[in-house]
């Protein structure tokens, strides 16, 4: 794919306590050739790892920690 002809995309993703998924789910989007891909993470005070998982793995996504449950609707 030419690089003129990529798109930039934010992709916004809620999680709560969803390690493994949320893990798969970002790769899956990093292995995508066809835009240039921001990637925000809104964790919502999950306790199983998942925001140190994600730190380690994919240290250039962006990570909003809310500390608390807020929902999805709030979380975005």
């Amino acid at each position: 794919v030419k690089r003129k002809s990529l798109k930039k995309v934010t992709a916004i993703i809620v999680n709560w306590n969803d390690k493994d998924v949320i893990v798969e789910c970002i790769q899956s989007l990093l292995d995508q050739d066809r835009n240039q891909i921001d990637i925000i993470v809104s964790d919502n005070g999950s306790e199983d790892g998942s925001v140190e998982s994600l730190r380690r793995s994919f240290p250039s996504i962006k990570i909003i920690e809310n500390g608390k449950n807020l929902g999805f609707g709030s979380a975005i």
